[in-house]
């Protein structure tokens, strides 16, 4: 395995796990819990909540097409560029799953308090 091969395939991991999980948090876990947050008359900014996943989403896709560039073409502008998305990959994901799950469940904390 070449260079560009490893770092397209981290990139394609990367961009699938991000996209994984911003989509099932838009679809499926955020609307759950609007709805409990609605039943126990939390205040929640619906704004706050979705920008995280969003974040998420564009990575994700970012780091998906890297990763079919740098494996169809391997050019070395590529593997550069695929070098940043996993750098990015590694700080960024990491921070807005930490920012997304906050987001998600401060409210419910806040319920308690």
């Amino acid at each position: 395995m070449n260079r560009y091969k490893i770092v397209g395939i981290l990139n394609f991991l990367f961009g699938i796990f991000g996209s994984c999980y911003s989509l099932f948090s838009i679809f499926v876990l955020i609307p759950k819990l609007n709805s409990v947050y609605q039943e126990f008359g939390a205040k929640i900014n619906p704004v706050i909540i979705y920008l995280f996943p969003s974040f998420i989403l564009l990575l994700g896709i970012f780091s998906m097409f890297v990763a079919w560039k740098l494996m169809r073409e391997k050019q070395q502008k590529y593997f550069i560029l695929g070098i940043i998305a996993l750098v990015l990959d590694i700080v960024l994901l990491g921070l807005l799953v930490l920012a997304s799950v906050l987001s998600i469940l401060l409210p419910i904390y806040n319920l308690t308090s």
